[in-house]
């Protein structure tokens, strides 16, 4: 099947004068599923409302958005991203099946497939930014879903969420990771709003310990470093467990990371990660064996 995202700079889009999808029975979740030759799966997904917007949520990090309208059997799509990434699409209404015959690049044929899929989280704005929410729950639906069938001793280790290309105003991604101790491999979870892409690698770089089952949601933890005195549009945020428990690092736009305890909220200023005891250690080494080489 053709692989959506390989089309992507150029696909879906916004409304010019037209019949409401609604009208055409073409509003909804549509959803194209594919795989590679190494066995994993993508999921794209594309939001068609009824009130004429529309977004892209690929499987392959890129997101797109805008408007678009129904023209006959022509979609014609206009991206906020500029007319690079419009085009009309001709298409076919197929039962649960939309059809659609490319412009960019030509002639290249796509079905989606009517979706029952639900979003993977849900968002709350927090400094005009629709900052994913539900992490604990999402975090509890993969390892349900994907983690535990794949190795049974599975658990959840990292999460890592990333402004969507094309910034905070395309929305964020969300990274998660678990760890099997049995098969000392990952799985990466890599989950827009609506599609989610899985793979399996070597975990001997990856994060080994659990997280706490009681972290805050994320735009708990906004909440908490706003009421610090830290305030401002999410870049970026990560979730782990280090030597001295778990903790949330959050990267707001113009600002360095600020770290919070992952359970209670409250902001840590010592070292979380142990790197700073490690390095210390590593200078004060090397001086003392470089004091003793000089005999001193």
């Amino acid at each position: 099947m053709f692989r959506l995202a390989a089309a992507l700079p150029f696909l879906l889009l916004a409304l010019l004068a037209g019949v409401p999808a609604a009208a055409a029975g073409l509003a909804g979740v549509w959803e194209n599923r594919y795989g590679d030759n190494r066995g994993n799966t993508f999921v794209d997904v594309l939001e068609l409302r009824a009130g004429g917007a529309y977004v892209t949520h690929l499987a392959l990090g890129v997101t797109d958005h805008g408007r678009y309208a129904v023209m006959g059997q022509v979609l014609s799509f206009r991206s906020d991203q500029g007319p690079a990434a419009s085009q009309d699409v001709r298409f076919e209404l197929r039962g649960d099946v939309l059809h659609m015959t490319l412009s960019k690049p030509p002639g290249v044929q796509v079905d989606w497939h009517r979706s029952s899929r639900t979003a993977n989280f849900t968002t709350v704005q927090r400094h005009g930014r629709a900052v994913p929410a539900g992490l604990r729950a999402l975090v509890g639906r993969v390892l349900a879903d994907q983690a535990l069938p794949w190795r049974d001793d599975a658990v959840p280790t990292t999460v890592r969420v990333r402004e969507a290309k094309g910034g905070g105003a395309a929305g964020y991604d969300v990274e998660l990771r678990y760890y099997s101790p049995s098969a000392r491999q990952a799985m990466v979870v890599r989950a827009g709003t609506f599609a989610r892409q899985i793979t399996v690698s070597d975990a001997t770089r990856s994060v080994t310990l659990p997280l706490t089952t009681r972290f805050l949601d994320l735009p708990q933890v906004l909440d908490a470093a706003a009421a610090a005195g830290v305030a401002g549009p999410l870049k970026r945020a990560d979730l782990q467990t280090f030597s001295k428990g778990s903790a949330w690092r959050v990267t707001l736009a113009g600002q360095p990371a600020v770290n919070f305890e992952a359970a209670g909220g409250q902001r840590l200023r010592r070292d979380i990660s142990g790197y700073v005891n490690y390095d210390r250690a590593d200078w004060r080494g090397a001086g003392a064996l470089w004091r003793q080489a000089a005999g001193r």
